[in-house]
């Protein structure tokens, strides 16, 4: 018996005989059994989904190969498949292999099954690495991110793929896959979807953490020693931008110096010198001569304050037309003398400044006077006996004694005031910075589902003063240490550490400016990671008689914005994406995860940096182990996100996360006790461009002003 079988000339057809061959009579004087069926399924496909609906029609042909069109008497039979009517079958689940037979009505008569594959379910998709939550160190894969897995079928015509973030990944015979993602520094969130070609894709997803390296906290704390955290970059124009003369402006309300030098020519010329000498006289010969100085006016001061190279500063100091008031009298031959006026002199002087830190941090500048003294005296004496002070004063040797007197008197007090004003206010300055931090204390509030409010404290010390010499790229680098923690225990004490942007970074220190400043992205991070290190997150809620636990996997952390960022705060791009990874919830046996990123822009203002958060998070929700709770799982997640995590969020970096920079007062430098009329100055930082994030570093530049109202 020869039976052929096509299903739409695609498919093969097994013939199998219902019986044995008759002997009936069909007018051509052979049975049945030399009769063809065919039959034809509608859609011809290689392999079929189980619910799929086909259609088949049978085709017979005589034993002389005649299409017979009269419908004939049949028997249709089917396993794995369930006939809905009018030669149609629903393709079942039960079977890899649905059969569909269809039989003629007689004695030995023939029969024709068609067998049409059935792909029972989607194919099998294990991620091996990385895992949700994983810390992972860009160097061990050059600054990729590397998914490694399994993707398997039972389908033998399944054409499987696997694709990574909309990257495909290469797949070997024995289904292996593996694809290196390129990623940044921060939390990645990864989609791993593995299709066969039939079914509608499976998915993996997942959330990990890339960084350049991780630094341990201090073993059994919260606590991260961060080295180089803020580095201030004081320029040769932040302590004098004219060498050789003066960048004050005479005459001008108020008085603004805009460097160092200009203060310290203020501080000179403001120095209440008269009290140096108090009441007594400085020459009392009983009944024959005596001097007081009554009080001393400066007339200008230029100072020239220029870096040593890896030493300190050189202090060249004129101080200009000092005219010095006395009273008195001289007893000569008989005749008595009073004296009024005075003389007109000028100061000169260098010192040496060298700058130092002891192991607390403290800086410390000692004095080294290399020249200091008066120069010649121009008599001013006034009064009935003035011109006789004026012509005695000018005999060489009296002008000798005379001017040996007042440097001596004068000139020793003066030197001594300025050797000890000097170097305290440039130390008081620089140990302002370096103790911006310095036992400061913080308290998170935090919503009442998430805990008691967090305390976190903070430390810092000048670690480390460079200096390096030049008239135009002279600078002084003032490196600052700060230790951060939480008071509290850790909850995460099995992580890798604070997640590090760059091991070793950079500051983006490039231009002139006066003042310019680093501030390491690790010190941020590392504040959020001893908050979540500290259970920040960590909590059980219950909502509508649900218990629902909450675990944050990974820390937060802040990473610079991309260049093609769209990502904008009030319409200016963002600086910033501070994220929150792999925080899953799980519920009456079900496990949902939220990845959350929202946009931040840096700013400048008002003595701090700020970072302000955009309105709208971006926020993924999947579902990491689903049940019948999943539905209301997902919805008390996104309440939750947006009634307590988002708010707990904001408070933590706040709506704007403000970094005070050390701006001291005349009060904070005691220029009030110096000189009344600075009680009132204030040091002002006037910021030049936008704050700049690049290699691990946030810099900021700008220049100093020192107002005197």
């Amino acid at each position: 018996m020869r039976v052929r079988l096509a299903i739409l000339g695609l498919l093969g057809l097994a013939l199998a005989a219902c019986g044995d061959a008759g002997s009936g009579d069909d007018g051509g004087g052979k049975g049945l059994d030399a009769w063809e069926l065919t039959l034809h399924v509608s859609p011809a496909q290689s392999t079929y989904l189980p619910g799929e609906l086909v259609k088949v029609e049978l085709e017979i042909r005589d034993d002389r190969g005649v299409l017979v069109v009269t419908p004939l008497p049949t028997v249709w039979s089917a396993v794995g498949a369930k006939a809905e009517g009018e030669g149609a079958f629903r393709l079942e689940s039960s079977e890899n292999l649905a059969t569909i037979t269809a039989c003629l009505e007689g004695e030995g008569a023939p029969c024709v099954t068609a067998e049409l594959p059935v792909d029972r379910s989607p194919p099998t998709l294990v991620v091996e690495r990385p895992a949700p939550g994983d810390h992972l160190v860009s160097a061990d894969t050059d600054g990729h991110i590397v998914v490694e897995g399994v993707i398997t079928d039972t389908n033998p015509a399944a054409r499987l793929a696997v694709y990574v973030n909309g990257t495909r990944a290469t797949i070997e015979a024995d289904g292996r896959f593996s694809l290196a993602l390129p990623a940044e520094f921060g939390i990645t969130h990864l989609v791993v979807e593995g299709t066969d070609g039939f079914h509608p894709p499976v998915s993996r997803r997942m959330d990990v953490l890339l960084a350049d390296g991780y630094l341990p906290p201090v073993e059994g704390t919260t606590r991260f020693e961060l080295e180089d955290a803020m580095i201030f970059r004081l320029s040769q124009r932040f302590f004098d931008e004219i060498l050789g003369g003066t960048a004050l402006e005479g005459g001008v309300t108020p008085n603004v110096a805009q460097d160092l030098a200009s203060i310290l020519e203020l501080i000179v010329m403001h120095l209440d010198l008269s009290s140096l000498f108090g009441t007594e006289p400085i020459v009392d010969v009983e009944d024959v001569f005596q001097l007081r100085i009554v009080a001393v006016h400066v007339g200008d001061a230029v100072a020239d304050l220029s870096i040593l190279q890896h030493q300190g500063l050189r202090l060249s100091l004129n101080v200009n037309d000092v005219f010095i008031e006395m009273s008195g009298f001289l007893e000569l031959l008989g005749e008595r003398f009073d004296i009024a006026g005075g003389v007109k002199t000028d100061i000169r002087g260098d010192l040496r400044l060298e700058l130092s830190t002891d192991e607390s941090g403290d800086i410390a500048a000692n004095v080294v006077v290399e020249d200091f003294g008066i120069a010649s005296i121009h008599p001013m004496f006034t009064g009935s006996d003035g011109s006789f002070f004026n012509e005695f004063i000018d005999l060489p040797t009296i002008q000798m004694t005379f001017a040996e007197l007042v440097d001596q008197q004068i000139g020793g007090e003066v030197v001594a005031e300025l050797v000890s004003v000097i170097p305290e206010v440039l130390t008081d300055l620089l140990n302002t910075i370096g103790s911006i931090f310095d036992g400061l204390e913080l308290e998170l509030p935090l919503p009442p589902e998430l805990g008691d409010p967090l305390t976190v404290r903070l430390d810092s010390r000048t670690s480390e003063l460079a200096l390096f010499a030049g008239a135009s790229t002279g600078r002084l680098d003032v490196t600052i240490d700060v230790a951060v923690e939480t008071l509290a225990e850790p909850v995460h004490g099995d992580a890798m550490g604070l997640p590090q942007a760059d091991v070793m970074p950079m500051p983006p220190f490039s231009s002139a400016l006066d003042i310019q400043i680093g501030i390491r992205q690790d010190f941020v991070n590392g504040l959020l990671h001893s908050l979540w290190n500290a259970g920040l997150l960590d909590v059980s809620v219950e909502v509508g008689g649900m218990v629902a636990t909450v675990t944050p996997r990974l820390p937060p952390v802040i990473r610079m914005a991309p260049l093609n960022t769209t990502c904008r705060v009030d319409g200016v791009r963002c600086d910033a994406i501070v994220q929150l990874g792999q925080v899953e919830v799980t519920a009456l046996g079900a496990v949902s995860a939220v990845h959350l990123e929202v946009g931040a822009t840096l700013d400048f203002r008002d003595g701090a940096i700020s970072l302000k958060l955009e309105q709208e998070p971006v926020i993924t929700l999947w579902e990491v182990e689903r049940t019948a709770a999943s539905s209301l799982l997902n919805t008390f997640l996104l309440q939750f996100l947006e009634s307590d995590i988002l708010p707990a969020l904001t408070s933590l970096v706040g709506e704007e996360l403000l970094i005070e920079l050390p701006l001291p007062d005349a009060a904070a430098l005691g220029l009030g006790e110096l000189a009344p009329e600075l009680a009132e100055a204030s040091l002002e930082i006037d910021t030049v461009g936008r704050i700049d994030a690049s290699s691990g570093y946030l810099g900021l530049g700008a220049n100093m002003r020192f107002v005197v109202p």
